[in-house]
C-alpha cells in the first residue's frame, strides 16, 4: 500500500525501486496486490454497511445489508485480480507487436502497480456521498498519470515506441477498470446475482 502511495507522489523513484526489487509474479500478488485489494474492499464494504451509498436513478442514499456487501466485495476481489492478470497479458501482446520482448513478470508488475490508483481510489468510498463513477475516474486518471513514467522504466522501449505503448496501456487499463466498475456496480444495485 505504501508503494502505491509512493507511485502517486513520486512515480519515477517508486518505479525504479520496483524494477530494482525484481519481484516475481507470486511475490507481487502476495506482497502488494492482494493486500491492497483486500484492504480497499474491507473499507468499501464497511462504509456500505455502516453509512450506505448512492443508488437508484436519483442517487439517493441507502444502506446495504451484509450479504449484498460480502457478495460485492468478493466480486470486487476477483475482478481486481482478473483485471490485473488480463491487463498483463494484453500488455505482453502489445509489447510483442512493438517488437519488444519483455518478460511476463515485467508486464505483470507494470499492470499490478500501474492499476494501483484504481484500488487506492476505492478508499474514497469512505465519503459515502461521492458517486462511485467519480471515484473510478480518479483512479483511472491516476493510472494514466503513473504509467507515463512506468512504461519507460519497466519496459525500457525506444522513445518512439514508448509513447505508443503508453497510450495503448492507458487505454487498456482504463477500459479494464471501467468494465470491472460496471460489473461491480451492477452487482451492488441488484441487477446481477451471483
Amino acid at each position: 500500500m505504501i508503494r502505491a502511495i509512493q507511485l502517486v507522489l513520486s512515480p519515477a523513484n517508486a518505479w525504479t525501486r520496483i524494477v530494482n526489487g525484481k519481484h516475481g509474479v507470486v511475490a507481487t500478488v502476495l506482497g502488494f496486490l492482494l493486500p491492497i485489494v483486500l484492504l480497499s474492499d474491507l473499507v468499501e464494504g464497511y462504509v456500505l454497511v455502516r453509512w450506505g451509498g448512492r443508488a437508484g436513478p436519483f442517487e439517493r442514499m441507502i444502506t446495504y445489508n451484509l450479504d449484498v456487501v460480502v457478495r460485492y466485495a468478493s466480486i470486487q476481489l476477483i475482478l481486481g485480480l482478473v483485471m490485473v492478470g488480463f491487463g498483463a497479458v494484453l500488455i505482453k501482446w502489445i509489447t510483442d507487436s512493438f517488437h519488444l520482448q519483455p518478460r511476463f513478470t515485467q508486464c505483470f508488475n507494470l499492470a499490478a502497480y500501474g492499476m494501483s490508483p484504481v484500488f487506492l481510489a476505492r478508499f474514497l468510498h469512505a465519503i459515502p456521498t461521492l458517486n462511485s463513477w467519480i471515484i473510478w475516474a480518479v483512479g483511472a486518471l491516476g493510472c494514466i498519470y503513473i504509467l507515463y513514467q512506468g512504461i519507460g522504466i519497466v519496459l525500457e522501449p525506444d522513445q518512439t515506441k514508448g509513447f505508443g505503448l503508453y497510450l495503448l496501456s492507458g487505454l487498456v487499463f482504463t477500459i479494464l477498470s471501467g468494465i470491472a466498475q460496471l460489473m461491480a456496480s451492477a452487482i451492488l444495485s441488484g441487477g446481477v446475482n451471483f
